[in-house]
């Protein structure tokens, strides 16, 4: 009877194991960061608890503005994968990648995103409406979580810098056709310009 008892036990155990990890699988990750998102990041790190409006406008091309704490509130980062800059009431200074930590952070959640996002496909695990991608970038290895049914973004963990942060609120930015508009008159404009120079002269 102990013997049976021990067998059900240890193959409930190796069914539970099983069920917590996942399973496998290659996705498809064409679709998966393919439009500009904007979100709520809570980042945690060590001593640093900071809040920001995250927003990703394309490959390379990132912003955040902070609401916390006040010794960041009011602070924004931009950064394009080359260059960093820092903004605070209309005052802006361009930065090295690594002079301030949570930059340093950031960039090396959008070095991740964006490897992601132009691959076709990558290996990932499938959990309770979660899809869980791993990898390398020169910042060390991370994490990164995604929601299986609308590729929103969930989590980013990076252990070696005892880096968390969790996303919220997250919606697609769209391209105001206004401004799509506005561009294509001022380039009519432009080429009329020169146009009309070019015979003037």
């Amino acid at each position: 009877m102990k013997k049976c008892i021990c067998i059900l036990t240890s193959l409930t155990f190796i069914i539970l194991t099983a069920c917590s990890s996942g399973t496998n699988e290659t996705v498809s990750t064409k679709d998966i960061f393919s439009e500009p998102f904007t979100c709520t990041a809570n980042i945690v790190a060590d001593d640093l608890n900071a809040i920001g409006k995250l927003s990703r406008y394309g490959l390379e091309s990132w912003e955040i503005e902070f609401s916390e704490p006040t010794t960041l509130s009011g602070v924004m980062l931009t950064f394009d994968g080359v260059n960093s800059e820092a903004s605070y009431k209309g005052l802006s200074f361009s930065m090295p990648k690594s002079a301030v930590p949570v930059n340093s952070m950031l960039l090396c959640l959008a070095t991740a995103i964006d490897e992601i996002s132009t691959t076709d496909e990558k290996d990932c695990s499938s959990s309770e409406g979660l899809l869980t991608f791993k990898g390398s970038t020169d910042c060390g290895d991370y994490i990164l979580t995604v929601k299986e049914d609308s590729g929103d973004i969930a989590m980013f963990e990076m252990k070696n810098l005892n880096l968390v942060i969790t996303f919220s609120d997250v919606s697609t930015l769209e391209t105001s056709s206004s401004e799509e508009t506005s561009a294509v008159e001022d380039t009519s404009t432009t080429d009329t310009e020169t146009v009309s120079e070019t015979f003037d002269t």
